[in-house]
């Protein structure tokens, strides 16, 4: 997020449970509220981190986009500088999982362990395998065996959402993945009746 101030530009990274929130200068303040910036109306923006992963940085206007962390950004999915090109010259340098190379924000900005574990899902790519292994087209082949589902539905790893299927967690690029995991084999329409 960006604060544009009279003179300075405040660069807030929210993480993944920074919050912010509106409050009256007379509500109690709930623990975890790190910074507080009180308006002139004396109202109060509060910013709320459990995780102490946030971070803020002030710069002078104009040279947010010049410094770290933002220069170090890779370009957003929908900015016309993510192409198929960029990308794929991205993967092709690089040795290391694909589901790594998602997740670094200097590749492509904006994507967290959720949504690259969906993305993968959907375009049927293991997260173990190589960034560099990929090509620019698809072969149709579905890498993802017939057992392994992606998980969505908020049961804990262990449970049994039927009778016949429990939930395993895997640890790749230093990210949990989820997954259903079946010994026979059951149809998409069953997993989705499952949920």
């Amino acid at each position: 997020m960006l604060f544009e101030l009279d003179d300075y530009t405040l660069v807030s990274h929210l993480r993944m449970e920074g919050k912010y929130s509106v409050h009256q200068k007379e509500e109690k303040v709930k623990k975890h509220t790190h910074v507080i910036f009180t308006f002139t109306d004396q109202t109060e923006l509060r910013y709320n981190d459990v995780r102490k992963f946030g971070t803020m940085h002030l710069f002078p206007k104009g040279m947010e986009l010049t410094e770290s962390p933002l220069n170090k950004l890779g370009p957003d999915p929908f900015d016309e500088a993510f192409t198929l090109d960029y990308f794929y010259q991205k993967l092709q340098h690089t040795n290391r999982l694909i589901k790594a190379v998602l997740l670094d924000q200097s590749v492509v900005a904006g994507l967290g362990n959720i949504y690259v574990d969906e993305t993968l899902f959907k375009a049927g790519i293991l997260p173990t395998r190589r960034a560099d292994t990929l090509s620019k087209k698809r072969n149709g082949s579905n890498p993802f065996p017939s057992d392994r589902y992606h998980y969505k539905c908020g049961c804990k790893r262990g449970a049994r959402p039927s009778g016949h299927m429990s939930i395993r967690k895997e640890t790749w690029a230093c990210s949990s993945s989820n997954y259903m995991f079946t010994g026979r084999k059951i149809s998409h329409a069953k997993i989705a009746a499952a949920k």
